[in-house]
């Protein structure tokens, strides 16, 4: 039998028609799916897909699709050339693509279809081509030389702490149409760069290998609470208010963040308070859930009204102060246990405060009196 020899370019076209192939399935690749392993039932959708690796990868089990894996699974092929073959089968006929229950009935459930056009999977300058292991060092520096610090100064974060993590400027980022960005470096491989100027859909870009901010300062903070956030300039507002905080960058880095936590083993308590948004809440339980299972002292809260920590910080610093000081002494009490924050339980615990010191007054006042009356007794004894 001949085989097909398969260049490096069209394994590279193959790999990168999963998020298409997802499409035409009818799954939404920008939100959480089902995972597509016959082993996990997955009631609660914890599978992401990943354009930089062109990998769906479910949070919950640890199971990673890339297409030729899917599509062997769908068809029942093992072998690894006869995959491929398939795949190219089906990216060269379209119409072939069965909806994404033909996978999904093999562990006897079934989903929703989603209408998803495949010409807008992809938005205007959304994907660049970087070099992960590129060292940008002299590249943060000299952005940081640029930096006025008063963009993140607007936003709370003072110019002593930007100095600390090398915060810069950069008024000609390529990458982003209004050319002007805060540099916010993850370390000396990559950074995140955020539009200063109002943009809703070029927010940031992510340059280089996937890093978790601020996690090299867990070694210098040992057996402390380390809050866990989303993005950079949330983990910014916490040492604004001197406390420890790391940083996703993106909620799908959750899996990253706990495999360096197990391969590292910090001895730290950990607050998780992603975003108070939908999506956020639902990649908090996640993570919750996958951090809990791997050991990891984890407590799970969040910022009462607010979306995000530096929202609380510029709206209510004092506010922000007082809330986190309280989550960190409450989670330092009640340590392995899960705790919700809301306002009633702090309402409870000014409650027991006021009563406890009422009791204590009392309790000094009746020693007094009982003093003065012993005193006048022996006075009148000694008459």
């Amino acid at each position: 039998m001949i085989f097909k020899k398969y260049s490096k370019e069209e394994m590279d076209k193959f790999n990168d028609f999963l998020e298409e192939y997802l499409i035409l399935k009818g799954v939404n690749p920008q939100k959480l799916m089902r995972c597509f392993s016959k082993n996990h039932e997955d009631k609660h959708p914890s599978m992401s897909f990943y354009k930089k690796g062109n990998m769906c990868t479910c949070f919950a089990c640890g199971e990673k699709y890339n297409i030729f894996k899917l599509v062997g699974q769908e068809y029942g092929i093992t072998n690894f050339y006869q995959q491929i073959k398939k795949v190219e089968e089906l990216y060269n006929n379209r119409e072939l693509i069965k909806d994404i229950n033909e996978i999904y009935k093999q562990k006897n459930t079934e989903v929703q279809l989603e209408n998803v056009s495949v010409s807008k999977k992809k938005k205007k300058n959304e994907l660049y081509h970087f070099d992960t292991e590129y060292d940008y060092k002299k590249y943060i520096y000299d952005c940081f030389k640029k930096n006025d610090f008063n963009y993140l100064k607007n936003r709370g974060i003072s110019k002593e702490i930007q100095e600390k993590f090398y915060i810069g400027y950069d008024d000609n980022f390529k990458l982003l149409n209004s050319k002007k960005a805060i540099i916010i470096p993850t370390n000396f491989f990559s950074f995140t760069a955020r539009n200063t100027e109002y943009d809703e859909n070029e927010r940031l870009r992510k340059v280089g290998k996937a890093q978790i901010f601020g996690f090299w300062e867990l070694e210098k903070k040992p057996k402390k609470t380390i809050f866990v956030v989303e993005g950079e300039i949330d983990a910014l507002s916490f040492y604004e208010i001197g406390k420890t905080a790391i940083s996703l960058g993106s909620v799908y880095n959750s899996n990253l963040l706990v495999e360096k936590i197990q391969n590292e083993k910090p001895d730290n308590k950990f607050v998780l308070l992603l975003d108070n948004d939908e999506e956020g809440k639902e990649w908090q339980q996640i993570l919750f859930e996958k951090m809990k299972e791997k050991g990891i002292d984890v407590h799970s809260s969040s910022l009462s009204k607010y979306k995000d920590a530096n929202e609380f910080l510029q709206k209510d610093r004092a506010g922000f102060i007082q809330e986190i000081n309280f989550l960190e002494k409450i989670f330092e009490k009640k340590n392995k246990l899960d705790f919700k924050f809301d306002f009633t339980e702090l309402e409870k615990e000014k409650e027991v405060k006021i009563q406890e010191e009422v009791i204590k007054q009392e309790q000094v006042q009746a020693k007094g009196w009982g003093a003065r009356i012993n005193q006048e007794q022996e006075k009148g004894l000694g008459r």
